[in-house]
């Protein structure tokens, strides 16, 4: 499992349905990194239209 998640992320069901999700370690920092920007409202909304303008 772990070369598995290095390469692409596990998906661990449980009575069918997905429960967990193993990722690498790089590809965790970078949800993180995302995560934050998000919360502080900087990813992807540089020069982006407000709706209803």
């Amino acid at each position: 499992m772990i070369d598995t998640a290095c390469a692409k992320p596990v998906l661990i069901k449980k009575h069918g349905c997905g429960v967990v999700v193993v990722v690498s370690v790089k590809e965790y920092e970078r949800f993180s990194v995302q995560s934050r920007r998000a919360d502080k409202g900087e990813a992807g909304t540089k020069g982006a239209p407000k709706s209803g303008q």
